[in-house]
């Protein structure tokens, strides 16, 4: 081999030798960036991942529903009427005195004094309003009534009270009437010597409220609407003590 021939090979090989380098290399940070997406992908991943536990934790921590009142007896005395079970209240306006303690309790069919399981009794009288100084004689009572059926309506419930009672005139109302902001189904009642009964019924829990208004005779509306219009919420109830 002739000395330029030899230093021709000479430059070639290391031509090639830098080609390997280069190419190696090139491989190993090919490698390298590929190893980083991989680790970067599984960083995202897991931050997906601690995200989504961090979610649902965030999801068992939130307010639970509050749980359904037991039914109890409201309050009552001569100042008016109230219960939180059936979001009910009435002060006792002029001309109009609450019933007896007594008076009550016979028609609770209790003994005074005695210890009541009210959420167990089927039929509570709340409240009896009578009219002191009015020219029609009339009553207004309050009355929780536990459900044998839950899925009793309170158009079934009031059928089955009085469609078959012997009134003279029993009249369903079409459309509801709202008492301090809740429907109430409502019918009227007439006796033969034309006495009426007016009744409203709606749901509450698994009671079945009635409002009931007796009358010696025919009830002006005008006096209706001021009876229903002395109801309230129990939160808008003013103050028993006093």
């Amino acid at each position: 081999m002739t000395k330029q021939r030899w230093i021709m090979a000479a430059v070639g090989l290391t031509v090639v030798v830098i080609l390997i380098i280069a190419l190696t290399a090139g491989r190993g940070s090919n490698e390298e960036e590929t190893a980083a997406a991989d680790d970067a992908e599984a960083a995202t991943s897991n931050s997906l991942i601690v995200s989504s536990e961090e979610e649902d934790k965030a999801g068992d921590s939130s307010p639970k529903e509050a749980a359904p009142l037991t039914y109890k007896k409201g309050w009552v005395n001569q100042r008016g009427f109230k219960n939180e079970f059936l979001d009910l209240s009435l002060m006792v306006p002029a001309g109009y005195s609450m019933a007896s303690e007594a008076e009550l309790n016979a028609l609770n069919e209790i003994e005074e004094g005695s210890d009541v399981d009210w959420e167990q009794k089927m039929v509570v009288y709340e409240m009896v309003m009578h009219s002191s100084a009015h020219e029609v004689n009339h009553t207004v009572h309050v009355k929780a009534e536990r459900l044998e059926d839950e899925n009793t309506t309170a158009r079934q419930y009031l059928e089955e009270q009085y469609l078959w009672a012997g009134f003279a005139q029993v009249d369903f109302q079409t459309y509801p009437i709202s008492i301090a902001g809740q429907d109430y189904v409502f019918v009227l009642l007439v006796r033969d010597n034309g006495s009426e009964r007016h009744v409203y019924a709606r749901k509450a829990g698994d009671r079945m409220l009635s409002i009931v208004i007796d009358a010696v005779n025919t009830v002006e509306a005008s006096l209706l609407i001021f009876l229903l219009n002395q109801f309230h919420t129990f939160s808008e109830g003013g103050s028993l003590e006093g």
